[in-house]
């Protein structure tokens, strides 16, 4: 349950940290067009995830849905660590 708790709380610090290198790569004059992209690709992850959990459950128990996704957030953690220092 505390690990639970503990990727809640990641998760509502993503999602509001997760607009700050889009709001400073986008010049001010693209941010409109760029918007849309965005909203698009914010639309889509909210898909992969119930994607990705049902393929994985389709041929492994339900153990390895949690060993997946948590290699999907170490890789994400990665190209994080590499974004520019200026963002």
């Amino acid at each position: 349950m505390v690990f639970w708790v503990l990727a809640a709380i990641g998760a509502a610090g993503l999602d509001v940290l997760g607009n700050i290198p889009f709001m400073r790569l986008v010049k001010p004059k693209e941010r409109t067009e760029m918007t849309m992209v965005f909203s698009t690709w914010r639309e889509m992850s909210e898909l992969l995830n119930p994607l990705i959990v049902s393929l994985v459950l389709l041929f492994f128990p339900f153990e390895v849905v949690y060993i997946v996704i948590g290699s999907f957030l170490l890789i994400a953690a990665y190209f994080a660590s590499h974004l520019p220092k200026r963002l």
